[in-house]
């Protein structure tokens, strides 16, 4: 955040997707996926930073690729088609 800052960013235009966590391999007692989504989720509370859209837990992989040219942020859940998650403006 503070690099974007740097930039010239405008803190209250910044805009977060978050993706993942998932527990891809189904181990019982792996809460790892879900300590980061809280840690990140933390951070950006604190930071007061927008979360713009999210995908988060479960069991199945994501896939995400973002359109440089148009803003567009798609996603793919495990073996769906990709969708689109967020367009940036």
């Amino acid at each position: 955040m503070n690099v974007l800052k740097k930039h010239g960013a405008n803190k209250n235009k910044i805009e977060v997707c978050l993706t993942g966590g998932a527990n891809v391999l189904q181990r019982k007692d792996d809460s790892i996926g879900q300590n980061n989504i809280s840690s990140v989720e933390e951070i950006l509370r604190d930071k007061q930073t927008r979360i713009a859209a999210r995908s988060l837990g479960g069991i199945e992989r994501r896939c995400v690729t973002l359109d440089v040219e148009t803003g567009c942020l798609n996603l793919s859940i495990g073996d769906s088609l990709e969708k689109l998650f967020w367009e940036f403006n």
